[in-house]
């Protein structure tokens, strides 16, 4: 179990855990959230040809059966396929992504000054990694999260799972934090990749969690779930 939580953790092929808990306490909070069962998926994540990168999503979709996912940063999709193939998987639940294409090869260049690295080839759309046949539980809105998200909330309402990996600057961090916060059912969860970036992540759950009985606290991403 414990080297399954770790891999999960980090990624295979990732640093292991920096900043997170002890596997004891980090194994507590994961059956907290209703995730007890990542350590199988992840299993299943591989057999299902799932990247390592993205077999943490895959696990966490399967393991809480979420019906409405709103992702920013789309970027290849990979990590939206590897949710997508969860659901299929499931069948049961539909993920909605918003994303704001980078085509110059440099990157972007965040609000905080850091470039950011996710790049569409060129000639190529978001998502060109997603397979047709996983496309039917998919709805893709192209445009800057603080125009389109609020509005994709107020359609699609409260969701089960929000999953941030769009733009990596503090302010950005935050914002879709505390806008996808509101939206969230209760037992609802917020996933967070690259929380190493910023000090955002950590902020935001000490101000939601201040005990951390629902927080995961991975280093380079975070899980937080919202109380019933």
């Amino acid at each position: 179990m414990k080297s399954r939580f770790l891999e999960w953790a980090t990624g295979r092929g990732h640093d292991i855990v920096r900043y997170g808990p002890s596997f004891a306490a980090s194994s507590a909070v994961l059956r907290a959230l209703g995730l007890a069962a990542v350590p199988r998926f992840l299993d299943e994540a591989r057999e299902v040809g799932v990247r390592d990168k993205e077999a943490w999503l895959y696990a966490l979709v399967r393991s809480r059966r979420p019906e409405r996912v709103v992702e920013t940063g789309v970027c290849e999709g990979w990590s939206t396929a590897a949710m997508l193939k969860a659901m299929r998987a499931n069948a049961t639940g539909r993920l909605w992504s918003v994303d704001l294409p980078t085509y110059d090869p440099a990157g972007s260049v965040n609000a905080d000054g850091r470039r950011e690295g996710a790049v569409i080839p060129g000639g190529m759309e978001p998502g060109f990694e997603v397979p047709a046949y996983l496309r039917d539980r998919w709805t893709l809105r192209l445009g800057d999260a603080r125009q389109v998200l609020p509005k994709l909330f107020d359609e699609v309402g409260p969701v089960d799972l929000f999953v941030h990996d769009s733009e990596h600057s503090h302010a950005h961090q935050r914002w879709e934090y505390e806008l996808a916060w509101e939206y969230l059912r209760p037992l609802g969860i917020l996933a967070s990749d690259d929380t190493d970036w910023t000090p955002a992540f950590r902020e935001f759950a000490r101000l939601h969690d201040p005990a951390g009985h629902r927080t995961l606290d991975l280093g380079r991403r975070g899980l937080i779930g919202r109380p019933a």
